[in-house]
């Protein structure tokens, strides 16, 4: 029985995730507290390649001014040949601070989604070069958990949540505009 590759990172749900040319691509997620360990949340990368069953870190999402961003809950397209679009997931210093109890139950749930801060930036990564780019802010895209497809002339976003607990049933359009 051949052995699993392992991932250099705890057990994480919620995570962005999407295979291009031939490998697996992952960015974000979390670990909600258990077995005396600490709630965690990472927005960190890892390129899996199923040809050498080897997990190699990649570059951290991050908007235009360079700060990280956590696509844990949020959704990726191949777009184009090259790239790979990203859209949404949680915010992480708030979020992280739910997992960790500081913020929990009705009060947590209570405010505007607005308040969540779930992420606007339309991204690019570009596997060739291990590089991000940000195409700027949609809030159609602040969702977690929503569904993104691609039919090669635009994506999709499908559904996702607002706000905890809070979905949506909007379809929003994203045209590719290759030059």
């Amino acid at each position: 029985m051949a052995e699993r590759a392992r991932c250099a990172r705890r057990a994480e749900s919620s995570t962005g995730v999407r295979g291009t040319r031939g490998k697996l691509y992952v960015w974000g997620g979390f670990a909600p507290a258990a077995d005396g360990r600490e709630a965690t949340l990472s927005v960190d990368g890892y390129v899996y390649s199923p040809e050498t069953r080897v997990w190699t870190s990649v570059a951290t999402p991050v908007d235009k001014e360079g700060k990280s961003i956590s696509l844990g809950g949020g959704a990726a397209v191949p777009w184009g040949e090259e790239a790979i679009l990203c859209i949404g997931g949680v915010n992480k210093d708030i979020f992280l601070k739910a997992l960790q109890g500081i913020y929990s139950g009705k009060e947590y749930l209570s405010h505007p989604a607005e308040w969540y801060q779930f992420n606007k930036n339309l991204l690019l990564y570009y596997p060739a070069k291990d590089e991000w780019n940000s195409l700027g802010e949609y809030e159609q895209g602040a969702r977690a958990g929503a569904a993104l497809v691609a039919d090669g002339v635009y994506a999709y976003i499908i559904n996702g949540e607002l706000k905890p607990g809070i979905r949506t049933n909007e379809i929003n359009r994203i045209k590719e505009n290759r030059k």
